[in-house]
């Protein structure tokens, strides 16, 4: 059994979307067919542009130019949109409730957490990954669900115990057969 409990703010709810969102197939799907729609209407256009003015023009390396920028640009874009909607999501009123004090147990049995909200416990097969980045341990439950932990407010030999922990209890996923 391990017991954490941390401070959560906003700014670490917004790391926690942020980085559900980057890391979530259906967005990176949905960024790989916006590069590739963009590089394709581009090189449509510059090859009617060259069709149409029977050879290369100015006009023609220009706008395929703006397309390849374009397309290249499109992941920062998309991150700062997703950052943006996610931050005006939390400042909806509803969120402030979920901000200020957990304490989470780590059992056999599951996860079971304090929040300002109430008392919770999840079973290890309600627990889908478990995450690290330099500021923080995420364990993601469905979605964008999840809890956070701020290596700041933790001891780095807990935040290590707690992660080889959830890893070790959470049941592997079958795999399709071919």
């Amino acid at each position: 059994m391990i017991t954490v409990s941390c401070e959560v703010t906003k700014a670490d709810v917004l790391a926690f979307a942020c980085h559900y969102y980057a890391k979530s197939p259906t967005v990176r799907r949905q960024l790989r067919t916006s590069q590739i729609m963009s590089s394709l209407v581009s090189g449509a256009v510059t090859g009617l542009m060259i069709w149409h003015t029977s050879g290369f023009a100015a006009g023609v390396v220009m706008f395929f130019l703006i397309g390849v920028a374009t397309a290249a640009m499109l992941p920062s874009y998309f991150r700062s949109r997703m950052r943006a909607s996610a931050e005006k999501m939390i400042a909806e009123t509803s969120y402030h409730k979920a901000f200020g004090k957990y304490t989470l147990v780590f059992t056999g049995q599951g996860i079971a957490s304090s929040s300002p909200t109430g008392e919770s416990n999840s079973v290890w097969d309600g627990v889908d990954h478990v995450a690290i980045t330099p500021e923080y341990l995420f364990i993601f439950l469905a979605g964008p669900q999840g809890f956070i932990i701020p290596r700041a407010q933790v001891q780095e030999s807990t935040i290590a115990q707690v992660k080889a922990y959830v890893e070790a209890h959470i049941p592997t996923k079958p795999t399709a057969a071919v």
